[in-house]
């Protein structure tokens, strides 16, 4: 197995706290980490073909294969097949990842926490028809892992030229990894002025590109905007509805909106 090494980080001025971007560039045949905490661990791998890694210390962990932009068409988990656009949900397993098809990224979310009701170790293999998707007016989000008690991990495709609610979450930390494309980070540069009150004058704008980390705490007002077609992948805690939107382009009001969850 080849030693998998952290990249070399390059970071903004003038970010606010409570918003961590960072432009990174995967070593490849290595290993960037995009946030690691006590209610999180996600990384991004790049393999060669055949390349093995193991994945140890986390109760529960899903590994997911992009399709979009990516030349590894398939790994094996635990000797078990994982196609491109696939994913592998795990409880109390050590993980044993190798590439079989291709070389590229892998993506794998996790936390030392276990899910309240696990108690033996289980790999589920979920294939792409099987993911949970939501209807966006911007685009779509899959919920790779579901509801998952302990942690979220979500593909969200936005279209160029659309926008995310200008929002903030109570509770909920996420991190995401802008996987392609070019995205608009816009936050709010006014300390002074509260989320609810920011006007237009109070906000500033970062661009990030292909491969760039956004971690959000929470209260912090964030917005994403697409300057291309963007896919980013998001892990958080499992506060799927906490988001109070203070400005919508489709006035969408706050938490969950039943009708984007409504099969066709």
């Amino acid at each position: 197995m080849k030693n998998l090494r952290n990249s070399e980080h390059s970071s903004p001025a003038n970010i606010p706290a409570g918003l961590d971007v960072v432009a990174m560039t995967p070593p490849e045949g290595g290993r960037i980490t995009i946030d690691e905490r006590d209610e999180y661990s996600y990384y991004c791998y790049f393999l060669n073909p055949g390349q093995r890694v193991v994945v140890e210390n986390l109760g529960c962990a899903t590994v997911f294969l992009p399709i979009a932009h990516n030349t590894l068409k398939e790994i094996t988990v635990n000797n078990q097949a994982v196609q491109a656009g696939a994913s592998a949900l795990a409880e109390l397993c050590t993980l044993e990842i190798t590439a079989t098809v291709g070389r590229g990224y892998v993506l794998v979310s996790g936390s030392k926490k276990e899910a309240p009701n696990a108690t033996t170790p289980k790999l589920t293999i979920r294939t792409a028809s099987e993911h949970y998707v939501v209807k966006k007016p911007w685009g779509h989000e899959l919920w790779i892992n579901g509801e998952h008690p302990v942690l979220s991990f979500k593909e969200v495709f936005i279209k160029q030229g659309y926008q995310t609610s200008l929002q903030y979450h109570n509770f909920k930390m996420e991190a995401a990894l802008l996987y392609s494309g070019v995205c608009d980070i816009v936050y709010k540069s006014n300390t002074q002025v509260s989320n609810d009150n920011v006007q237009p004058g109070d906000l500033a704008v970062f661009q990030l590109g292909v491969m760039g980390k956004i971690c959000v705490e929470p209260k912090t007002l964030h917005r994403m905007r697409a300057a291309t077609d963007i896919y980013h992948y998001e892990v958080s805690t499992p506060h799927l509805d906490d988001v109070v939107r203070v400005q919508d382009d489709k006035n969408r009001g706050h938490g969950r909106i039943k009708d984007e969850h409504l099969k066709s």
